[in-house]
């Protein structure tokens, strides 16, 4: 491979991490939405909040941090499918399907315990990607998760 084709492919790849970026920043804004601006708001201020980004019944809702790192991995497994041309993956809804422990959050929006199941529906220009989310309470205030494309 010469030092100019080298060069191209080296172009092709950095741009293949944009929406990735993209949808870390949008995180990272997320985050700080949630976060920061929590010790000002009331508790259904921050659930109004976390409801305008996390439509559906999930229980990562419950506590900012686990919305933030839940959000974070089942985008980043909807933005890797199909179609590749499509840089935008929107979350549409979030549905609990099964509960093995019972969910459990302390009164500060710590996860006490809990074992569940997830799915969480994007839009990626015009298709629907379902991403099946397992968690597990981890003992530190939030949860273990798992995501992968929804049977």
């Amino acid at each position: 491979m010469t030092t100019q084709a080298a060069s191209h492919e080296a172009h092709r790849n950095i741009f293949k991490f944009i929406p990735v970026a993209m949808g870390s920043l949008l995180v990272a804004a997320l985050y700080m939405m949630l976060t920061l601006s929590a010790a000002a708001q009331t508790l259904q201020e921050q659930l109004e909040e976390i409801e305008k980004v996390l439509p559906g019944n999930s229980y990562t809702k419950l506590s900012p941090a686990l919305a933030v790192q839940s959000w974070e991995l089942a985008a980043t497994v909807a933005h890797i499918q199909k179609p590749a041309s499509c840089k935008t993956a929107k979350l549409i809804d979030t549905k609990v399907t099964k509960v093995v422990e019972n969910v459990i959050f302390t009164s500060k929006r710590r996860l006490k315990q809990g074992r569940w199941s997830e799915v969480w529906t994007f839009d990626k220009c015009g298709k629907k990607v379902r991403v099946r989310g397992d968690f597990q309470a981890d003992g530190r205030g939030t949860a273990d998760g798992e995501f992968h494309l929804a049977q």
